[in-house]
């Protein structure tokens, strides 16, 4: 049985939710959140050259709405 590419995607986003629930921080919601995105472009697309940029940037983008230099500065 093989998994099509947007299988494996979601399975990644899941796990990494399962992580985001057992550690204290919020870094791997950003990583699941990116996953799930690419995953539902991967059901139009499954060139690996636009695949990767929309997971990368994706999770810059999650990441800059996550952690705000100001909530940063409130922790420390």
């Amino acid at each position: 049985m093989t998994l099509e590419l947007w299988q494996q995607l979601v399975i990644a986003g899941i796990v990494l939710v399962i992580l985001e629930v057992l550690t204290p921080t919020t870094f791997f919601i950003t990583l699941a959140l990116a996953s799930f995105v690419t995953a539902a472009v991967s059901l139009v697309t499954e060139n690996m050259n636009i695949l990767v940029p929309v997971w990368v940037v994706s999770s810059l983008i999650f990441l800059n709405k996550t952690f705000k230099p100001s909530t940063l500065f409130n922790i420390i």
